[in-house]
């Protein structure tokens, strides 16, 4: 018979699956760093999971205001790991001895579009944050893994009054 920490922990590991799978099928994964980052510990009478800082994010978005350092440097990282295409700008001026550009038109560009992105997150919110979040990420499985928990706990109970019962 498995302990109610087995059973904790067995139902936190398939929800984690689950909801890896849902970033997937959703397209919300960029890298893979928050599906990745997923793991659960047991504890001495249950279990925990533990998750990247911003998973929360995956549903709720991000608010206006204040971003982390290096936000611009994020978002670069983000288009990139998207796949995301680009519009080139070229500089206007014309490489001479005098002057070289300091970046490509390929980063600049780069820069640019992520600066713009940044500012319009830092300003107003992810669209997600604007449309007011989902619910199809981790809530849904939260939902059905309290659900199994509470039923596999409760015939454990059961099973362990009968045979008391019959002792």
């Amino acid at each position: 018979m498995p302990t109610e920490k087995e059973i904790v922990t067995d139902e936190l590991q398939q929800m984690v699956v689950r909801i890896q799978n849902n970033i997937e099928v959703t397209g919300t994964t960029a890298s893979g760093r928050t599906a990745k980052s997923m793991r659960v510990e047991p504890l001495d009478y249950g279990a925990v999971l533990f998750a990247r800082k911003y998973f929360g994010g995956l549903e709720t978005g991000r608010p206006a205001g204040g971003v982390p350092k290096e936000f611009n440097e994020i978002i670069k990282q983000w288009i990139l790991d998207k796949g995301i295409s680009i519009t080139q700008i070229p500089y206007k001026r014309k490489a001479s001895n005098n002057w070289q550009p300091k970046f490509s038109t390929q980063e600049r560009s780069l820069n640019l579009a992520a600066g713009a992105i940044a500012f319009n997150i830092k300003e107003k919110g992810t669209k997600l944050h604007q449309l007011g979040g989902r619910d199809d990420i981790y809530s849904n499985e939260l939902d059905i893994t309290v659900g199994n928990i509470k039923k596999r706990l409760a015939s454990e109970v059961i099973s362990q009054i009968k045979s008391n019962l019959k002792k």
